[in-house]
């Protein structure tokens, strides 16, 4: 937990967009928690209780920050939520776990469900909380050209 606590905060110190920060938290921890699953799950250890509400409290505060800042530079719309936009981040986050965690096969599909899982939270997140949503949503697309 604390290796992937450094990794988090480098993220969110990378000089990117709040929505590319977002997408890269979420990816890393998608791959990280099934790493760590694994690990777990062959050693029978484990992190406490207690560790992991320190260390979930700690993304919680990563991640909220991001977010309270991108709002101070209206990126953000300034009534958008920031719990409501964390809970967002987590919901999504789960829903890729437990996709993964179900359907150990997706490998054998001819595309990766999970970027597309990705590209679908990005566009979602910045069409319900960006300031300027066709800003960053063409960005993206002109990046991808």
């Amino acid at each position: 937990m604390e290796i992937s606590s450094q990794d988090l905060q480098r993220i969110y110190a990378e000089d990117l967009d709040v929505f590319s920060k977002i997408c890269r938290d979420l990816a890393y921890c998608t791959s990280y928690r099934k790493i760590n699953r694994d690990t777990d799950h062959n050693t029978g250890e484990g992190p406490t209780l207690e560790e992991i509400a320190k260390y979930s409290r700690h993304l919680f505060s990563l991640r909220k920050t991001a977010l309270k800042t991108a709002q101070e530079q209206n990126i953000i719309r300034p009534d958008a939520n920031l719990n409501e936009m964390t809970s967002f981040i987590y919901l999504y986050y789960y829903g890729i776990q437990g996709f993964n965690h179900e359907n150990e096969l997706y490998h054998m599909l001819d595309f990766n469900p999970n970027e597309q899982a990705m590209e679908i939270f990005r566009e979602t997140f910045i069409a319900k909380y960006a300031m300027n949503p066709e800003k960053w949503l063409k960005k993206e697309t002109d990046r991808s050209k």
